[in-house]
């Protein structure tokens, strides 16, 4: 029995013998390359194949050296990989980031491993390396690749160089040893060969022969880029090298990255890039000399090899490898949310960002988990914010993150009820917010340079930015937190071009969110298809902006040419749009918001939806847009899936049966509301105190000076002053931020109002030492634009000009005295509080403005809305929530009252009426009012409800006219439909207020459109002395004109109304008659609007 079991057990070790030999013999091939010319493609990655052809991407397709950890610019290029004598494997890359530039890399990697996951890495950098040689002025070091110098018995790394002083005048192939440890290059680099020509990526292999056969790249300008082949049979006598004729490459067209290693079986491959075509080659020999074609791999889709180099590794090795890969790629994909290739990957997984914008300062605090339930009933998985700064610093260095301001609170209610968060800290949000989220304070410094690396604006961000990580850091999903991304600065495109300074808002919240070598925080930036590379930065995500109707594959286009790989994402997909003082409400169709949103999750695009729940600006949060000024009512409604209120919607529906078919589970159900809607009985208010009350700081001064000096951010301010004697009557010549009432000893004689452009108010005749007074009250800080550097109060000289004896004479009014009114709960109840007494010059206000009081008792709260449609203009206080401003004008007519700010009991309402009611009362209805407006009549065509918004708009013709006299045509580039003209006018030829005599349009045959239904829709100063209102530009009489108010501020704009809808090709303009063309145009853009 023993015997006869011998044989056997022969058998089973010669068997398992056989299978470790096999498992051992090298039989597949491992592909090194990158990938790419974005940061994220300036990677190493791991390719394998059976055949040395067709490749499978290892790890995910994911890099498997991160080249930050190992590059000083970040990246690496051309990696090449060898395998020692003694199973080590040695690798060396191009240190270079593309993005800055052909010329711009000035070093190697070099990296030993021995299992090809763990490398050791050092970088050699040329100008450190070679400090007082001609090789410290490398403007590029490129390809480098090692071979065994089996006389020298050491590794030579060897590479194309270039200088910028005219020692090395092309790139020309240079070698140099590594030492014993592989980290650094010994000696000075020597020569390799000189093509005396550009020559780059060079590739050598040594034959069974022993022969050697080198492979490089020509590099001629203006010549055919291909790969030509020395052999020779010894390293250092180029001398002796044989130049084969012809290129080796089957294609005419340019390639680069030549590869070539030993085929299984005794063949070999050669294989490059053709990069002008996006595929990748690969070509078979059994010599060196000949080579026929094989395959092409496109460089898309999952395997993009870009150039790289390939080695022999067995089923043992490769098997191995790919375990220890996916381990690692597990470890390190959990807790992670990162752009992965063509998709955003969640704990490595592919992940559709649907997203929520809503906003906790809008939105009362007790509310705030319903809306996020609301959200995600609606079928988004995450919540988009911004922070607003002048929330929580709204005194300089004391910050605020408690009660209504507890963002971290809000965020951890996201993730309890299992939804993401994406976090825009700005410093800058816009948000139609005042100040775009700026705090005030910065403009005490006037010569504060805002969104740009300006010392003491940077300070003030980075102790912000910081305080902000404080509290939000911790809440990442690499800390096991729920946000997942975070913004740097907002639509900066729509601003400036300043990389420097996003760099350093880039910079400052890598600083603070990325601490103690934690996993990186995702940064993206998010702009307009139009501008965004203009501050676009290499290593950040890039998303795109716009809007209900728009033709996504277009947003996306330019995006898609410059990454290709990148996941896509539209960061702000407009549900609605804001309101405005003065213009009807706005509104968007529910089914083309969801259109939008559909085609978007059918091509895998994330969004997030701005707004799916707009809710209130409330107290003095609401900002002002630009140009002009057009400051924003207090409702944020949006016209969003979600109303102010926290109601599903006809959008909301709609949406959610769309966002149910891209959901494996069913969607939960809506939420209960927190609160029912109620009505409040009408109810009357006392006049309880004059607004000088509120009074809490006096100054005098020279000139007159803004809230800004006064170091006050919000709230109204008096102005008085003594008037000379003027017995004709003047003119008031004033920059009022914004709404500026004047008195002449106590008595109303007109208002001054920024929203319409006015800078002029007409005057009785005055006595000497009549008493001026002026109450000018702040509305929001303009939130878009250059213009954000809003200051209030009097902004500049105060004059009055009059006629005298047939000269026009000017005053400039000095010696003022100026009051301050801040707006707040106590400084209300202190004005309500204190004695009636005297104040002296001030008291020169009517006695309808000021404090109104009263109190109501309820036995039930509930969400309520109450109406102000018979009050002038101020601000409300319901027990000391400061609920927003209202305006008679409309289209907001009732302010959202939260149930959570009401109680049982007695509840206690202040009105701040700076106009005066035309009766005090109030109440409370259960639906809102958004869109009743309440306009004076007016010989202008100024209503900010008329203008349209040009910030997204292309014109058609764009370019300065030609001086003087005489019909001027601009033909425009391509004929554009509509019925609305306008022409915005930035300059004049000579300065004076813009003149425009008469304007004809052009239509497709070349014809001049009629003119006989044309009106003015829109115009932004119209001087009506001299009636110089904006239908002059049409009326026939070449010697009547258009002109624009003396102190009225550009750009200037006239919109007319065609009539009806035409085909436009031209626009003929004809300034005044006058010699010279007094105010005729220079600076223009035309819009043809539908």
């Amino acid at each position: 029995m023993k015997n006869r079991n011998i044989p056997r057990y022969a058998f089973l070790t010669l068997l398992l013998l056989m299978v470790t030999v096999v498992s051992s013999a090298r039989n597949k091939y491992l592909f090194v390359y990158f990938t790419g010319n974005e940061p994220q493609q300036e990677q190493i990655r791991y390719a394998v194949s059976d055949d040395g052809f067709h490749y499978t991407p290892l790890n995910g397709g994911d890099p498997v050296v991160a080249s930050d950890s190992i590059a000083l610019t970040g990246c690496v290029r051309d990696p090449h990989i060898l395998r020692t004598q003694d199973g080590e494997y040695l690798m060396v890359a191009t240190d270079m980031r593309s993005s800055l530039g052909w010329s711009s890399n000035r070093g190697i990697v070099l990296m030993k491993s021995r299992d090809l996951i763990h490398w050791q890495h050092h970088t050699v950098h040329f100008p450190k390396r070679y400090e007082g040689k001609n090789f410290a002025r490398v403007t590029r070091v490129w390809a480098p690749q090692t071979i065994y110098d089996e006389q020298a018995g050491k590794y030579m790394v060897y590479f194309s160089l270039l200088t910028d002083d005219g020692t090395i005048p092309y790139d020309r192939v240079y070698w140099a040893y590594a030492n014993a440890d592989f980290t650094d290059l010994e000696g000075d680099p020597q020569v390799l060969f000189d093509f005396h020509a550009p020559a780059i990526d060079t590739d050598i292999v040594r034959d069974h022969t022993g022969l050697y056969h080198l492979f490089f790249k020509t590099e001629q300008e203006g010549a055919h880029k291909g790969i030509r082949q020395y052999v020779f049979q010894d390293l250092h006598a180029p001398q002796e090298w044989t130049l084969l004729d012809g290129f080796c490459e089957q294609t005419k067209d340019n390639v680069e990255g030549a590869g070539v290693f030993p085929l299984i079986g005794g063949d070999w491959c050669l294989m490059y890039d053709c990069y002008t075509k996006g595929h990748y080659q690969f070509t078979r020999s059994s010599d060196l000399r000949t080579f026929t074609h094989v395959t092409d791999t496109k460089t898309e889709g999952a395997f993009t090899p870009r150039h790289g180099t390939v080695i022999q590794i067995s089923s043992q090795e490769c098997r191995k490898l790919e375990q220890s890969l996916a381990k690692r790629r597990a470890k390190m994909m959990q807790n992670t949310f990162v752009a992965g290739d063509g998709t955003f990957l969640l704990h490595g997984e592919p992940f559709v960002v649907k997203a929520a914008e809503i906003h906790y300062p809008r939105i009362p605090r007790p509310y705030w988990e319903h809306r996020i339930q609301m959200c995600k009933a609606l079928g988004m998985n995450t919540i988009c914010i911004y922070i607003f700064w002048n929330i929580h610093e709204q005194q300089e260095g004391v910050f605020d993150f408690t009660g209504q301001n507890d963002v971290a609170e809000f965020c951890r209610l996201a993730q309890k009820n299992g939804m993401y968060v994406i976090v825009r800290p700005g410093p800058y949000v816009c948000a139609e917010w005042e100040m775009g989220g700026l705090p005030w304070w910065l403009l005490k410094k006037k010569d504060v340079r805002l969104r740009e690396p300006d010392e003491f604006f940077m300070a003030a961000v980075d102790r912000f930015e910081a305080k902000v990580a404080e509290q939000l850091a911790p809440l990442t999903i690499q800390q096991g937190g729920p946000i997942i991304m975070v913004q740097v600065e907002n639509e900066y495109g729509s601003y400036g071009e300043n990389k420097q300074y996003i760099a350093q808002i880039r910079d400052t919240l890598r600083k603070y969110w990325d601490k103690d070598g934690s996993k990186p925080t995702t940064l993206f930036q998010c702009d307009w298809n139009s501008n965004f590379e203009k501050n676009g930065l290499d290593d950040l995500v890039w998303t795109m902006n716009f809007g209900t109707g728009a033709n996504i594959d277009d947003q996306f286009r330019r995006l898609r040419q410059l990454r290709p790989h990148t996941p896509l994402m539209c960061s702000e997909f407009w549900s609605g749009w804001f309101d405005k003082w003065g213009a009807r409400h706005e509104t968007r169709p529910a089914q083309d918001m969801v259109n939008g949103i559909d085609e978007m999750l059918s091509k895998g695009i994330s969004f997030s939806l701005y707004m799916t729940h707009g809710g209130t600006s409330f107290g003095h949060w609401a900002g002002a847009n630009s140009p002009g000024f057009a400051p924003d009512v207090t409702s944020y409604d949006y016209d969003a899936p979600i109303n102010e209120y926290g109601s599903a919607t006809e959008k909301y529906h709609l949406l959610r049966q769309t966002l149910q078919k891209y959901s494996s589970q069913k969607l939960p159900a809506l939420p209960a509301a927190p609160a029912r809607l109620i009505s409040i009985p009408r109810m009357t208010l006392s006049l309880v105190s004059s607004l000088c009350m509120g009074v809490d700081s006096v100054a005098a001064s020279r000139e007159p000076i803004t809230f800004e000096e006064m170091n006050m951010g919000y709230g109204s301010m008096i102005y008085r002053t003594d008037l000379p004697q003027i017995a004709t009557g003047s003119t008031l010549h004033i920059d009022g931020h914004d709404f500026v009432q004047a008195f002449i000893n106590g008595k109303y004689v007109g208002k001054v109002d920024r929203v319409k452009n006015e800078r002029t108010l007409q005057l009785p005749p005055t006595q000497q030492g009549d008493r001026l007074t002026l109450l000018v009250e702040a509305m929001g800080r303009i939130n878009f634009g250059r213009a954000i550097k809003d200051f209030k109060g009097l902004i500049g000289d105060v004059s009055l000009t009059a006629d005298v004896d047939g000269d026009e004479v000017t005053w400039t009014l000095k010696d003022w005295q100026m009051a301050r009114i801040k707006d707040s709960y106590s400084h209300a109840l202190r004005a309500l509080s204190a004695p009636q007494t005297d104040m002296g010059p001030l008291v020169d206000l009517p006695k309808p403005i000021g404090y109104y009081r009263t109190t109501f008792r309820l036995k039930q709260t509930g969400d309520t809305f109450l109406n102000m449609e018979t009050w002038g203009k101020g601000l409300v206080y319901l027990n000391g929530h400061a609920l927003g401003r209202f305006w008679s004008i409309g289209p907001q007519q009732t302010l959202y009252c939260p149930g959570c700010w009401l109680k049982k009991g007695e509840n206690e309402i202040i009105v701040i009426d700076v106009v005066g009611p035309r009766e005090p009362v109030l109440w409370g209805q259960d639906k809102p009012e958004l869109d009743k407006l309440q306009l004076e009549r007016s010989l202008r065509h100024n209503n900010i409800g008329d203008k349209p918004d040009l910030n997204s708009a292309t014109p058609v013709a764009q370019g300065a006219t030609k001086a003087g006299n005489g019909w001027q045509t601009i033909t425009f580039s391509q004929a554009a439909q509509g019925r609305f003209l306008a022409i915005q006018c930035s300059t004049t030829h000579d300065g004076k207020p813009v003149a425009v005599a008469e304007i004809y349009l052009k239509d497709k045959n070349g014809k001049r459109i009629p003119r006989d239904q044309w009106s003015v829709k829109y115009a932004n100063s119209e001087n009506l002395q001299g009636n110089h209102t904006g239908d002059k530009a049409f009326d026939l009489q070449e010697s009547t004109f258009w002109q624009t108010e003396q102190d009225a501020s550009a750009p200037h704009l006239l919109v007319i109304d065609l009539g009806g809808e035409y085909t436009v090709t031209a626009l003929e303009y004809l300034p005044r008659m006058e010699q010279g063309a007094p105010g005729s145009i220079k600076d223009y853009q035309i819009f043809i609007l539908k």
